[in-house]
């Protein structure tokens, strides 16, 4: 009756489908357990738990390798590498799956494009290129290089000021003070309360000789002892003892620039108390000094040689 080959009446299943094979006693089977008979079944080895349509065949939705039925994650997206339970996983933890990730190691907490690499954010717009973004840039349209503070305008170079006290070189009374020494408005040390400088009239005396006045241990010598210019300082100590103390000889005075850059010191005392300087205006300054109120005692020459009145020096008071 079924037409599968085996007469009725030895035929134990006499309803067998058409087209499905059948055992002597024409019974069908079903190898893989797919639920479509052998004979009908066009994939004839489908894995245990894999759907099947109606041939007995098999269908992977969502394309990554692991049959429907089978597979866990049925809507896995397309290029997403997956377990053997068709599952995806995400390495880094940045939200996109491994597979699609092209950069599969971004650090925790790094935001992502849509390929899992950093998103780099664009800086400011800086016209300029000082540095200094244009919503912030004061002084747009700085040429470049040029040395620019938090507003993007130029910053204007400091004068000189060859010993860092803060006194410009153009101002400064005392060149070459040593660096962290408190010093006044002419770039002299500040000893006390008492030590703003004392600038003293220089006057002569018949030897050509300069008196400072310091307690009487000072002398100036606008001459080397037989005539030729120089600069001779000489000291006394409390006994009377007069020593020279400082000696710069027309020469070497020579070998100093007329009107130098920047006020030079060119000479100090072997007791520590004179210091001689060469300035920018081409004069000469002794500073004698402090004395035990902590004063120091200025005296501005404007050269050498010649016969100067006091009204003819400079003088600071």
């Amino acid at each position: 009756s079924d037409g599968d080959g085996v007469l009725d009446g030895m035929d134990q299943c006499p309803a067998t489908p058409a087209g499905a094979t059948v055992d002597t006693n024409g019974c069908p089977s079903d190898s893989d357990g797919d639920g479509v008979l052998d004979g009908l079944d066009q994939c004839p080895a489908t894995p245990a738990g894999a759907t099947v349509d109606t041939n007995g065949c098999s269908s992977d939705s969502d394309g990554d390798g692991v049959l429907d039925g089978l597979d866990q994650c049925p809507a896995t997206p397309a290029g997403a590498t997956v377990d053997t339970n068709g599952c995806s996983s995400d390495s880094d933890g940045d939200g996109v799956l491994d597979g699609i990730d092209q950069c599969p190691a971004t650090p925790a907490g790094t935001s992502v494009d849509g390929n899992g690499c950093p998103v780099t954010t664009p800086p400011p717009p800086d016209s300029d290129g000082d540095g200094v973004p244009d919503s912030s840039d004061l002084c747009p349209g700085t040429p470049p290089g040029t040395p620019v503070g938090n507003t993007g305008c130029p910053i204007t170079a400091p004068p000189p000021d060859s010993d860092g006290d803060g006194v410009p070189d153009s101002s400064d009374r005392c060149p070459g003070t040593s660096a962290g020494t408190p010093v006044d408005a002419k770039g002299c040390p500040v000893r006390s309360q008492k030590t703003e400088p004392v600038y003293i009239p220089p006057f002569r005396f018949n030897d050509g000789r300069l008196e400072t006045m310091l307690d009487g241990h000072t002398a100036i010598y606008l001459h080397d002892g037989t005539g030729n210019p120089a600069i001779h300082i000489y000291r006394t100590d409390d006994f009377g003892n007069a020593y020279l103390t400082l000696a710069r000889s027309l020469n070497e005075l020579n070998q100093y620039p007329d009107r130098p850059e920047a006020n030079m010191l060119i000479g100090t005392g072997i007791d520590g108390k004179v210091a001689l300087y060469k300035l920018t205006s081409g004069e000469y300054q002794i500073n004698v000094g402090p004395d035990s109120d902590g004063k120091i005692y200025i005296i501005v020459l404007p050269g050498l040689g010649g016969a100067f009145n006091q009204s003819e020096w400079n003088i600071y008071k």
